[in-house]
């Protein structure tokens, strides 16, 4: 398992991803990390999230389209999320919520 940081302002990392492949991101582009986050192997972030800063994502977990994470929160290994309160089979939103 290896540790890559990505620069930030003031000389610290904006957040450290942990996986055991260095070429591959964790996150789609379009997602908005703050700084001195910690996101570990295994995850995966879509595009629509916002996660805030000091914020520590442990292994196992999905963060889907429309999800907001504020300052200092810890999510715990495998949690899951969902973007939608009342899920449906086969209907899709156009916006979330």
């Amino acid at each position: 398992m290896t540790a890559s940081d990505i620069p930030g302002s003031g000389g610290k990392p904006a957040y450290r991803t942990w996986h055991a492949n260095l070429g591959i991101r964790p996150f789609l582009p379009g997602a908005v990390i703050g700084d001195d986050c910690n996101i570990c192997d295994h995850t995966f972030i879509e595009n629509d999230v916002v996660i805030g800063n000091r914020v520590t994502i442990k292994c196992g977990v999905q963060v889907w389209d429309g999800l907001r994470i504020e300052d200092d929160v810890f999510v715990g290994p495998n949690a899951t999320f969902t973007n939608d309160p009342m899920p449906r089979s086969r209907q899709h939103l156009r916006e979330y919520p």
